[in-house]
């Protein structure tokens, strides 16, 4: 997990699956107990998020990438596994807000 949102008013945490291109709501039912309310289809990779306090909306943000440049002759092979390796210019956006209800 990348991050999350929390709405203390309304005791709702929202969790960006961006794999998944969801987020899902969870209701802080007590201390020790929370419940499942929703799943909301997002865009795939969002993750980037935010909840306005006052009027309890939910932003996520995912860039859209162009095709990462190609390495020079002579660089390495990238080491497996490690990070998301060379990414392409932004040329595009999605701004997704979530207005519970």
């Amino acid at each position: 997990m990348d991050a999350l949102g929390w709405d203390p008013a309304k005791k709702l945490i929202f969790i960006p699956n961006g794999g998944e291109g969801n987020v899902t709501v969870v209701h802080q039912d007590s201390a020790d107990k929370y419940s499942v309310v929703a799943t909301v289809a997002t865009v795939a990779g969002a993750k980037t998020i935010a909840v306005d306090p006052t009027t309890h909306n939910i932003y996520l943000f995912q860039p859209q990438r162009g095709p990462a440049p190609a390495p020079p002759a002579d660089a390495p092979p990238p080491a497996a596994g490690r990070g998301r390796g060379p990414q392409g210019p932004i040329v595009a956006a999605w701004f997704v807000m979530i207005k519970p209800s």
